[in-house]
C-alpha cells in the first residue's frame, strides 16, 4: 500500500498522518511498510527514546517472548524496531491489525470467533512456558485472515517465563488492575511494585474478565461503587447470568454455558480454574454440530441404562437450584425433538 504523505524511518515507511483510533495513552499508530516492499501492510508505534529507555527492559523482554513464539498461531508478531535518525524516537513495526476489542465497535464483531481465536493465541504461549500477565481488550487485536476477523495476542511486555514448578519469579512492575487476578494484586506493595511468583492461570482468570467484557460491555467485578480491585480481592462480582441473558451477542441456550465458563475462569483459587486449553474446549465453544451429536451420543447412553439417570442430578445453570433437576429432564423441547430425530434414523 502507497500512502499519499509518507515518511522513511530506516528500514520502514509509514503514512504521515497517525490513526487516531489506534493511537492511545500517548502512543501514535501509524500505518506502514517495510522499505522494498508493496504488499505487506504494517501497525507502526512511535514512541520516546527516553520511554523507550525507561522500559528497555520490558520491550526487550517483549522482543524476546515474540521471537519465541514467532509463527504461533493467534500471537501478534513485531516485524521490525528501528531509531529515527536523530535519536528522538523508536518505531515498532507489527503485523498489521484493524483494531483492539477495546477500541472496536463490538456490534460489527464475530465475538465469539474473537475470542476463541484470542485464547487460541494464549494457550500458545503456555504452551511455550510463558504467562501474559497483562490480558485485557486492549492487548487483544483484531487482524483479517482468510476473509474472516480473529483475535490475537499482543503487547508480551509483562510476559514471564514459568520455571519447572510451573511458577514465573515477579518483581519491579505491574500490569493491569482491572483485568488482573487477586493472587497478582495481592503481590502489590505501596509502590505499586510487587515480588513473588504466579502460575499461568492468572492469565485464565483475567481472559474470564474479558469474556464477560465483551459479551456485556460491563467489567465484571465493577459494582457498588467500590474499586475494582477491591471487589477482585474480595471476590464481589456482578450476577452474571442475569447480566449475560441481556447480551446481544448470545442465543438464549448460550447464557447458562458462557456463565459457568465464566464462573470457572474467575475463581479466586487458582488452583480451581481450568485451564486455557480445557476453556477451549468448553461446551461454549462447540458448534451446534457439536452440540447436537454430543447430546444424541449422552441421551443414547442415559436412556440406555435407566438407573444412571439418578447420578445426573444435580444443579444446571440456568435452572432452578434445588439439586433435582435431572440431566435429561433439563433438555428443552426442542433438543429432545433432535435428539428424538437422531435416534429414530440411527435404527434405520
Amino acid at each position: 500500500m502507497n500512502f499519499p504523505e509518507e515518511m522513511e524511518v530506516g528500514d520502514l515507511i509509514h503514512n504521515i498522518n497517525p490513526d487516531k483510533e489506534l493511537s492511545v495513552e500517548g502512543n501514535l499508530i501509524f500505518h506502514g511498510r517495510l522499505k522494498n516492499t508493496v504488499s505487506k501492510d504494517l501497525i507502526i508505534k512511535k514512541i520516546k527514546k527516553s520511554e523507550y529507555s525507561k522500559y528497555q527492559e520490558r520491550i526487550d523482554r517483549e522482543v524476546k517472548a515474540t521471537i519465541e513464539s514467532l509463527k504461533l498461531k493467534n500471537v501478534l508478531n513485531i516485524e521490525k524496531i528501528v531509531e529515527s535518525n536523530n535519536g528522538e524516537y523508536c518505531y515498532i513495526a507489527y503485523e498489521h491489525f484493524t483494531g483492539t476489542l477495546a477500541t472496536s465497535i463490538k456490534a460489527s464483531l464475530p465475538i465469539k470467533l474473537i475470542l476463541f481465536t484470542a485464547t487460541e493465541g494464549l494457550m500458545h504461549l503456555h504452551d511455550k512456558c510463558f504467562i501474559h500477565r497483562n490480558i485485557c481488550p486492549g492487548n487483544i487485536v483484531i487482524c483479517e485472515e482468510d476473509q474472516q476477523l480473529v483475535g490475537k495476542i499482543t503487547d508480551l511486555s509483562f510476559s514471564k517465563c514459568l520455571s519447572d514448578d510451573k511458577q514465573a519469579s515477579i518483581s519491579h512492575d505491574f500490569s493491569e488492575n482491572s483485568y488482573s487476578a487477586p493472587e497478582l494484586i495481592k503481590l502489590y506493595d505501596s509502590n505499586r511494585e510487587f515480588t513473588g511468583k504466579v502460575g499461568d492461570r492468572v492469565d485464565v482468570f483475567s481472559m474470564g474478565i474479558v469474556y464477560f467484557n465483551a459479551l456485556t460491555e460491563f467489567n465484571l467485578f465493577e459494582r457498588d461503587g467500590k474499586s475494582v480491585e477491591k471487589n477482585i480481592l474480595n471476590d464481589d462480582f456482578q450476577p452474571i447470568y442475569k447480566t449475560l441473558n441481556k447480551s446481544k451477542f448470545l442465543k438464549n441456550y448460550e447464557v447458562p454455558l458462557a456463565e459457568q465458563l465464566i464462573k470457572s475462569m474467575v475463581q479466586y483459587d487458582p488452583n480451581l480454574r481450568p485451564t486455557i486449553k480445557q476453556v477451549l474446549n468448553h461446551p461454549f465453544f462447540w458448534s451446534d454440530n457439536q452440540k447436537e451429536y454430543f447430546l444424541f451420543v449422552a441421551s443414547q447412553f442415559i436412556q440406555g441404562i435407566p438407573k444412571i439417570k439418578q447420578k445426573f442430578n444435580f444443579k444446571h445453570p440456568g435452572f432452578n437450584d434445588d439439586g433435582q433437576t435431572t440431566w435429561v429432564e433439563a433438555l428443552d423441547d426442542e433438543v429432545k425433538k433432535i435428539v428424538e430425530t437422531k435416534r429414530a434414523g440411527s435404527h434405520k
